[in-house]
C-alpha cells in the first residue's frame, strides 16, 4: 500500500489513533500470517482433543486465512473445506485447492454437503452485525461450531464487531445451537502458557438437532 494511500485514510485521524492504523496497515501489507501461522489460533491441541472426542471426519475452516489450519486438518486425513474473504490470502494460501472465496458481506455461503465441525478463529469480529445470519449459514450446515474471537477493546485488522461471549452465545442460540460451558471451559483452560489471547476466546456449541 502506498504512501499517499495511507495519508488518505488517516488525515483526519488524531495522532495516537493514526499511528495504529498505520501500523495496522503495514502489517496487512507485508501479510506476515502468508509465511506461518498465527501463534494465537494455530492451536493443534485443541485441534487433537475435538478430532478425538467428537469423532470429527469432516472440517468447515470459516475464515480460513493462508490456509494453515486448513493444510493441518487436510493432512489429518479429515475432509475439509476452507472459506476465505481474502484474495490475496487465496493466492498464496498453502491448500489453495481446499479454500474458496466468499464474502458474506455480500450473502450467505451454504456449503453443498455437511461438516461435522466448523472452526472459526479469530473471524467473527470481522464481520457487520447486518452480515451475521450469513455466516450462521455456514455453521448451519454443521453439527459442532469451535470459535474464538477477540474481546471488546482489542485493536486488530477489521474489527468492526468486538463483542463478548454472552452476544456470541446469544447469537448461536438464536440460529439453532446450543452452548457446551463445560467443553468451553475446558477448551479455555488448556495450555495457558501459550497463545493466550486465542484460547480465552474459545467457545464451542452443538447444533440443538444434534441433542439428544
Amino acid at each position: 500500500m502506498s504512501n499517499v494511500t495511507i495519508e488518505l485514510l488517516t488525515e483526519e485521524l488524531p495522532g495516537s489513533h493514526r499511528e495504529e492504523i498505520e501500523i495496522q496497515i503495514a502489517g496487512r501489507s507485508a501479510n506476515p500470517l502468508l509465511d506461518g501461522p498465527d501463534p494465537n489460533t494455530f492451536l493443534p491441541d485443541v485441534w487433537e482433543h475435538l478430532i478425538a472426542d467428537y469423532a470429527i471426519q469432516s472440517v468447515l475452516d470459516v475464515g480460513a486465512g493462508a490456509g494453515w489450519s486448513t493444510k493441518w486438518f487436510a493432512n489429518k486425513g479429515i475432509y475439509t473445506l476452507g472459506i476465505e474473504i481474502s484474495q490475496d490470502a487465496l493466492d498464496h494460501n498453502h491448500c489453495s485447492s481446499n479454500v474458496v472465496l466468499h464474502d458474506y458481506a455480500q450473502g450467505p455461503f451454504v456449503p453443498a454437503c455437511c461438516f461435522d465441525l466448523a472452526w472459526c478463529a479469530a473471524f467473527v469480529q470481522q464481520v457487520e452485525e447486518e452480515s451475521i445470519p450469513n455466516l450462521m449459514a455456514s455453521f448451519q450446515s454443521c453439527k459442532y461450531v469451535c470459535l474464538t474471537f477477540v474481546q471488546p477493546g482489542q485493536p486488530g485488522y477489521h474489527h468492526v464487531n468486538c463483542q463478548p461471549t454472552d452476544f456470541w452465545v446469544k447469537k448461536m442460540n438464536a440460529f439453532g445451537f446450543d452452548h457446551d460451558p463445560r467443553e468451553t471451559l475446558h477448551l479455555r483452560s488448556t495450555a495457558s502458557d501459550k497463545a493466550q489471547w486465542g484460547r480465552r476466546g474459545l467457545t464451542f456449541f452443538i447444533r440443538r438437532s444434534e441433542i439428544k
